[in-house]
């Protein structure tokens, strides 16, 4: 013995009744009045009275489907609509807000009814889009109808991130991440690596086909330890089971940590004319740090290229030591995009004979016997010059 499937089956809800006009009604017109009963599988027969006795002149219509239909975009739906009885049967027709559909129906003359079966694909615009369809015939004062609202869920199609993802180490960044329109309305949250960013202030708004935009703003304070990780906004609804991420590399930009110089100790006496090689190093910082030499405060053009090694940067500046080295500054910059300056310096002392020796004679013009007064002039030198006097082999 084979047994038969249970059919589900679901009491209509609360009936009401729609009048075609709430204007207050003229002796001899004719007026369609219209009992709904939703929801019930299968569909609810419909008794009418008037005063305690039953109307037998009526009508039975019927669509498929709950009073409102919540629908997941791209689905396709389909939607029946049945009108009972009548003499001829009636003609069925479909419309979505107020634009035709379809206007195919079949007939069941056994049954004494018209359907008429929609099939549609939903879309994002299809939100609160309202479904009619229309039963009439030859003798109808005024067609018979049933709506749907459509509430269509659909997702965002696009996720939007912008703001700058460069800063310096200690800076705040303000970023923003928002969606188009959607049913329901996402969540944002944000991602750095793998730590949730809380600092966000997020506004909802409406945005196209009855959905709603979310908008979430970020502000965070960058350390070095978050350079090169990757920032996320990730919007999502639970509901949906939709998520989307837009992600972006954070770079963060921090000054150099050391910077020393290969020079000879202080207070070590050198000689004019003699080859210094100087060499300044630099480690760390992001990016590596750029070399400037400085003489007094100068900028010294002849200083060789930079060169990069494990160790970090280095420059070399090779000098022949001239008078004017000494006690000369020589100074190394070193900076990057955090623009803060690290510099080392070092002041050199170069021993140099005096830069010029002159004889001066006080008189013009001498006479035999006077007395001729002579001055010897020696320019600087390090350290100071002795001056002694010679005439032929004789020595003053």
């Amino acid at each position: 013995m084979q047994g038969k499937v249970a059919q589900r089956r679901v009491p209509p809800s609360q009936p009401y009744i729609q009048l075609e006009s709430d204007e207050p009604w003229v002796e001899g017109d004719e007026y369609t009045v219209t009992c709904i009963a939703p929801d019930a599988k299968p569909p609810a027969e419909i008794t009418m009275f008037r005063d305690g006795e039953e109307l037998t002149e009526t009508d039975s219509f019927t669509m498929s489907g709950s009073q409102d239909k919540l629908l997941n975009t791209h689905a396709e739906v389909k939607v029946v609509c049945m009108s009972y009885g009548g003499n001829p049967l009636a003609t069925l027709h479909w419309t979505k807000n107020g634009e035709v559909l379809s206007t195919s129906w079949e007939e069941d003359i056994v049954s004494r009814r018209s359907s008429s079966v929609l099939k549609m694909e939903v879309k994002p615009e299809d939100n609160h889009a309202v479904l009619q369809c229309e039963s009439v015939n030859q003798v109808s004062r005024s067609p018979m109808s049933l709506t749907r609202t459509l509430t269509v869920l659909f997702e965002p199609a696009e996720v939007t991130l912008l703001g700058s993802f460069e800063a310096i180490e200690g800076e705040e960044i303000s970023l923003c991440c928002y969606t188009s329109s959607s049913n329901p309305p996402v969540h944002i949250r944000w991602w750095l690596g793998f730590k949730e960013l809380n600092r966000t202030n997020v506004t909802i708004s409406e945005g196209d086909n009855g959905g709603m935009m979310t908008t979430s703003n970020l502000t965070h304070k960058v350390s070095r330890e978050d350079h090169g990780l990757s920032l996320t906004c990730e919007a999502f609804n639970k509901g949906t089971r939709f998520s989307s991420v837009r992600t972006e590399e954070l770079i963060v930009y921090y000054p150099p940590q050391k910077v020393w110089l290969d020079a000879p100790p202080p207070n070590v006496f050198l000689h004019s004319g003699t080859t210094l090689r100087l060499v300044c190093f630099s480690s760390g910082g992001n990016p590596t740090g750029q070399l400037v030499w400085l003489k007094n405060n100068k900028v010294v053009q002849t200083a060789s290229k930079q060169v990069s090694s494990e160790r970090g940067v280095s420059r070399e500046l090779l000098l022949t030591l001239q008078p004017s080295d000494n006690l000369a500054t020589y100074r190394c910059d070193s900076s990057n995009k955090a623009k803060k300056v690290l510099s080392a310096q070092t002041k050199l002392r170069v021993l140099f004979p005096a830069v010029s020796v002159k004889i001066v004679a006080k008189q013009q013009e001498l006479r035999r016997g006077q007395t001729l007064d002579l001055d010897c002039l020696a320019g600087s030198s390090n350290p100071p010059a002795n001056i002694s006097w010679n005439l032929g082999p004789v020595m003053y």
